[in-house]
């Protein structure tokens, strides 16, 4: 359970309990204690709008960083492509940096099952797919330093 719906319960039990205690000390006339079950119940669901608020905000911002991050990791895999790395082995390296992040985060000690570390390969050992005994600067999904981005 998440910490917004932890809060959330914890809410609706102080209301529920709130609202019964009203009605109870009502009946018994301890209009004190109405007021003050009554005035317990107002901030506990003022608490629930500021939670509310505040996660939604935080989640916002979190999409446009993750949207930064994405782009900046995807320059960077261009960058060592140009740089002379193998485009499909970089990518398959960042894939088994995911999934190790992802089991890290679940508290999974074994990442999912994948593929073995790729090996980056030295220029040498680029694609040529030309046949011309030449690396292609035009490997799919990223461009040489010549022709842009």
């Amino acid at each position: 359970m998440n910490r917004t719906r932890a809060i959330g319960l914890m809410i609706v039990v102080v209301c529920v309990g709130g609202v019964a205690g009203m009605i109870v000390t009502s009946i018994t006339n301890h209009n004190g204690a109405a007021i003050t079950f009554g005035l317990v119940t107002a901030v506990a669901v003022l608490c629930q709008l500021v939670a509310t608020t505040v996660g939604n905000e935080l989640r916002a911002g979190t999409s446009s960083q993750l949207e930064h991050s994405a782009a900046r990791l995807e320059e960077a895999i261009c960058d060592l492509v140009g740089s002379g790395a193998d485009e499909s082995a970089v990518r398959d390296l960042v894939r088994h940096a995911v999934r190790l992040g992802r089991s890290a985060a679940t508290g999974n000690d074994r990442p999912s099952a994948g593929p073995d570390l790729p090996a980056l390969t030295s220029p040498a050992g680029l694609a040529d797919h030309t046949g011309d005994g030449q690396h292609d600067d035009d490997e799919p999904g990223c461009r040489s330093p010549d022709r842009g981005r």
